[in-house]
């Protein structure tokens, strides 16, 4: 989406509302991403002052590869951020976006909220844990269970444990 400055000078207040398609090359700069199922934007604008302050509430589905097992996985997501625009350069500072035409795109800022609601791992079924012939993945609880199922000694243990207590 791009706003008008000019348009937001008559009103302080402005609400829209936006399905988003992402370029295709910026969607694979993602790890591990298969799909985008939908993606959409609820926008608040306010005119301050030569401030102009955008919140984005961005809702969307994205089908991603698990870290763990590689399957096709829902990843949801929900993020909100609040950019800060401004076309006068003595009032900006670190947290302002320095636009000098009359209008502001979104784009950038839709996909930078993207970009950083995506965690770094994500997994599907917690027991869902890959295997293959002759070896397999497990809990360390199930590593732990497994090694004391299999100690012939584990038991001998046990009992001078409950003699010492």
């Amino acid at each position: 989406m791009i706003i008008s400055c000019r348009d937001l000078m008559k009103k302080t207040y402005h609400h829209f509302s936006e399905d988003i398609s992402f370029k295709e090359e910026d969607l694979k700069m993602i790890p591990l991403f298969s799909s985008l199922k939908f993606a959409h934007a609820e926008i608040e604008v306010r005119y301050l002052e030569q401030i102009i302050e955008v919140q984005i509430f961005l809702k969307a589905e994205l089908m991603m590869l698990s870290t763990r097992t590689l399957k096709e996985i829902l990843l949801p997501i929900e993020s909100k951020d609040v950019y800060l625009f401004t076309s006068n350069t003595e009032n900006l500072d670190e947290d302002m976006i320095y636009f000098d035409e009359n209008e502001i795109d979104l784009y950038p800022c839709y996909l930078d909220l993207l970009l950083s609601s995506i965690p770094m791992k994500f997994v599907g079924d917690e027991n869902d844990y890959p295997h293959g012939k002759g070896w397999e993945v497990i809990s360390e609880d199930e590593y732990n269970k497994r090694k004391e199922r299999n100690n012939p000694f584990s038991e001998l243990l046990r009992k001078e444990n409950e003699d010492e207590e």
